[in-house]
């Protein structure tokens, strides 16, 4: 093709034509330039579908990393229901003077920590610059909301939550009750393998006359009543944007 073009140039400048060889010229440039836009249109071509392969593959990556943090929040709030439990009974007990056996159980219950481990791993491949793949708002707006607004919320609950349990225990656990026996605690690790160690009123009549204690508590069932409520707004929130998420993997298919 390249000889092609120079023969005809070699033969317009042989016959001293300068308006042919004039307007072969500019047939030329024109051609080169429809090259260059040819090639530059392949370019772009080939970059969108670079990158709308990279959006899907963080998509689907998202996809999996909310559902695992929806699996969390619901095995937090599942495990949150038992730290009421065990607050109720023991406020119930301590208002009515009354002690069973339940009692070192319930405190057990009520002094449980909850931890949430957050699966970031599409979140950190966004903050990593990725986020220029995403062509699509209603993906990215929320998720960055759900990592850098709503898990931080849990995280910040959360520590509320561990120093005011910490505080009970410092304050009243390791002064107003004893390890309980040992007998009584094989039986119990037996029965829950993620349980604490189990501890006894050393006299349970003071215990209930101790308004510190009983205040202590209460606020405690308040710290898990706010986390459960914040845990549930994220829940929906988490909810909503999987639905999306996996609008847009359906209309990809």
């Amino acid at each position: 093709m390249i000889k092609f073009f120079r023969r005809i140039r070699q033969k317009l400048i042989s016959e001293k034509s300068f308006s042919k060889y004039l307007f072969y010229a500019t047939g030329e440039i024109v051609l080169v330039v429809i090259g260059i836009l040819i090639a530059l249109k392949i370019n772009n071509w080939n970059t969108e579908t670079i990158e709308q392969k990279q959006e899907l593959k963080l998509v689907h990556r998202l996809n999996s990393d909310l559902k695992n943090n929806l699996a969390e929040v619901k095995d937090i709030q599942s495990r949150l229901i038992i730290n009421q439990q065990g607050i109720d009974s023991l406020i119930s007990g301590l208002k009515k003077n009354s002690y069973t056996d339940m009692v070192p159980f319930y405190m057990n219950f009520a002094q449980r920590k909850t931890f949430f481990t957050n699966s970031s791993t599409a979140y950190q491949m966004i903050r990593n610059g990725m986020a220029n793949y995403f062509s699509n708002d209603q993906i990215l707006e929320p998720v960055l909301n759900l990592y850098e607004i709503d898990f931080e919320e849990i995280n910040e609950r959360q520590e509320q939550l561990h120093q005011e349990i910490d505080y009970l225990k410092r304050n009243f656990i390791f002064n107003e009750f004893e390890p309980a026996p040992r007998k009584m605690q094989f039986k119990f690790n037996d029965f829950d393998k993620v349980s604490n160690d189990l501890f006894v009123p050393i006299d349970f009549n003071q215990l209930s006359n101790n308004k510190a204690f009983l205040n202590n508590l209460i606020q405690l069932r308040q710290s898990v009543d706010n986390r459960l409520v914040n845990l549930e707004e994220t829940q929906e929130k988490i909810e909503k944007t999987l639905e999306t998420i996996e609008g847009v993997l359906k209309n990809s298919q």
